[in-house]
């Protein structure tokens, strides 16, 4: 019976997620936004704890000048991975000193994106996938239940 609990629960939350995920791309492709130059600044280093495990990721820092000020903003997307030596380094395909494109939002000009399809797009790809496993788990979960209660 915990399965079943489990099943429908982590389904309820991934659907939420996924909800989320699907409502930020629709709402962010309404929005008006400019097209501007920015540079990799940093890689910053974040550091996380899970018990005796520790996690270390890297995300690109992009600076880039809009309406009159320099501002910063972090990549959506974090990542690392071990060379040869096993040391945690970062494996984005942006180094410091490189220039991208971002996609400055009018109203929120303190958050910028690349503007390539994947970055563009990330929270439709990734609400579609959590909302998909939400709605096959949920439904096991569900299915389960009555199966075990008739």
């Amino acid at each position: 019976m915990a399965v079943v609990f489990y099943l429908i629960l982590f389904g309820a939350v991934a659907l939420s997620i996924g909800y989320k995920g699907l409502k930020t791309y629709l709402f962010n492709r309404k929005l008006d936004y400019v097209i501007v130059q920015g540079k990799v600044v940093e890689l910053e280093k974040s550091t996380q704890k899970r018990g005796k495990k520790t996690s270390i990721t890297y995300t690109p820092i992009f600076e880039y000048y809009y309406n009159g000020q320099t501002r910063r903003a972090r990549h959506i997307i974090s990542s690392s991975r071990f060379n040869k030596k096993l040391e945690v380094v970062p494996s984005s395909k942006y180094e410091v000193g490189d220039e991208v494109e971002l996609r400055v939002y009018v109203n929120a000009p303190d958050y910028a994106v690349v503007n390539t399809n994947s970055s563009v797009k990330f929270s439709l790809y990734m609400g579609a996938v959590a909302t998909l496993a939400g709605l096959l788990m949920l439904a096991e979960g569900i299915y389960l239940l009555l199966t075990k209660i008739m």
